[in-house]
């Protein structure tokens, strides 16, 4: 069975680069993104063109609902989840401990 990755800001270029690392390591992917729609769709046909399987899904996963539907639909499209990298963020300087759910 193929492992699932989801990648929260896969449009990006640390995002993307990690997507197409991980497809050619057989992994079955769900592409997060939030604005960049073109961007995380282009790379979905890309990795579709070179074998892998993608599919993208658009979450703000600074609201939690939608954090967890990324989830849900990674497990509702392949069954299962196997890795999250949470790729999208902010900078901060403080503790991640410290950084609360505003922010």
């Amino acid at each position: 069975m193929s492992k699932v990755a989801v990648i929260t800001g896969a449009s990006g270029g640390i995002g993307a680069a990690t997507a197409r690392r991980l497809a050619t390591e057989g992994f079955r992917l769900v592409l997060g993104y939030c604005r960049s729609r073109e961007k995380a769709e282009a790379l979905c046909r890309e990795l579709r063109a070179d074998g892998g399987e993608a599919v993208t899904f658009r979450a703000d996963i600074t609201r939690p609902a939608e954090a967890a539907a990324l989830i849900d639909h990674a497990v509702a499209e392949y069954g299962h989840l196997d890795v999250l990298i949470n790729n999208a963020g902010i900078a901060q300087i403080k503790l991640f401990t410290d950084i609360t759910p505003e922010e």
